[in-house]
């Protein structure tokens, strides 16, 4: 079995990494992610399993699908697909497999800490810190207790987020939006009449988009 990787790691990383799993069969790794368009085309055609780039650099488009013949799974280290053209996958029937889920929690943290950023106004503290000023009086943190913090986005990481921070033993309330839904739903003691105006944090999760 032959693996194209489009990812920017080593071929023997990547090998690596799927030796992890048991019970993989003999496969060799072939490193594409500098090959020319051309080449990678010749590479397609040749693998069985194409690994996609997580970092988006390296489409999947309908000319590679359409080389890789003998390819019956592409599978995307990542939640992102963006860069692979799909219905051309499908057309091909080549299956399409991302990791959705996988940096859920990740995420979720991430966003609560630049939150606690904020509100502590950690971006002005490490600013004076670094000019050699103590601002004590100057920084005005506020407290997380109580907060109500709005979330628009009601996915895997919105939910995350907001099941994090109820949770927790800050006390604040979280009001949630689902983009697909277009209605507010309500978490924890937030008041409903009014809910976007009285939250004091937002936490903003965007639905997928083109990107040129």
């Amino acid at each position: 079995m032959i693996v194209l990787s489009m990812a920017p790691l080593p071929g023997e990383l990547v090998a690596a990494f799927i030796r992890q799993t048991p019970g993989v069969p003999e496969f060799e790794v072939i490193a594409g992610h500098d090959m020319t368009d051309a080449d990678l085309r010749d590479a397609a055609a040749r693998a069985d399993v194409i690994l996609g780039d997580f970092t988006f650099r390296r489409s999947i488009t309908a000319e590679i699908a359409a080389a890789a013949r003998k390819v019956t799974l592409i599978q995307q280290p990542s939640v992102g697909y963006q860069h692979i053209d799909v219905e051309a996958c499908t057309a091909r029937r080549i299956r399409v497999a991302n990791t959705a889920g996988a940096n859920t929690e990740s995420v979720a943290e991430h966003t609560v800490a630049w939150g606690l950023c904020l509100l502590k106004n950690m971006f002005y503290a490490h600013k004076a810190t670094r000019q050699c000023r103590w601002e004590q009086m100057g920084v005005k943190p506020a407290e997380l207790r109580g907060r109500v913090w709005g979330i628009v986005g009601f996915g895997r990481i919105g939910r995350a987020v907001a099941s994090g921070s109820s949770h927790s033993r800050s006390g604040i309330s979280c009001i949630m939006t689902s983009f697909a839904r277009r209605e507010p739903s309500r978490r924890g003691s937030a008041p409903n009449t009014g809910s976007w105006r009285t939250a004091e944090r937002f936490g903003c999760r965007q639905p997928p988009c083109a990107v040129d």
